[in-house]
């Protein structure tokens, strides 16, 4: 379990971070924007993945985050992109039609919080994803991982870009 900060609250991530290094071949029991029906989502393994939690779309540090991770999906469209919350399937469904999403294809963890327990992303107190982003390889195994220690603090985009770069 790792502390980290929700504004002023000290808050407790459950279980064992995901890192590099680690493998994540599928994510079960997701919902899609928009659906009720949970699906196994299975990585392509001819592209890389970028991978994108956060607490909700209806916040101003969460819009951003997909909003400009939307903005690099068209300057690297050879990636595939993933953006997972607790938010209703039918909130991000509300979402995608009236923000850019680009090519992020984005799901709800709302039911039973599998990928946020398997990941270590869970913030106990609130029942909400912690930030991050991680970056997969070809074989699904994490090569960069970035998971703030204040949920209200920006991803780094410009790392993120970076670590594309060298990819590319």
């Amino acid at each position: 379990m790792k502390k980290i900060f929700f504004k002023d609250l000290e808050v407790t991530l459950l279980g064992e971070q995901l890192k590099v290094g680690d493998s994540l071949n599928d994510i079960s029991d997701l919902y899609p924007a928009g659906s009720f029906a949970g699906l196994t989502v299975e990585f392509d393994k001819e592209k890389y993945k970028i991978l994108t939690t956060y607490p909700s779309v209806d916040t101003s540090v969460c819009d951003f985050q997909i909003l400009e991770l939307s903005k690099i999906t068209s300057e690297y469209p050879e990636f595939d992109y993933i953006g997972i919350s607790v938010d209703l399937p039918s909130a991000l469904n509300s979402y995608k039609s009236m923000h850019p999403t680009g090519s992020i294809k984005m799901y709800s963890d709302y039911r039973n919080k599998n990928f946020a327990k398997r990941a270590g992303l869970l913030i106990d107190e609130l029942q909400l994803f912690g930030r991050s982003i991680f970056v997969l390889d070809k074989e699904n195994k994490v090569v960069y991982s970035e998971i703030k220690e204040q949920v209200g603090e920006q991803i780094n985009f410009g790392k993120l870009r970076e670590v594309l770069n060298s990819i590319k």
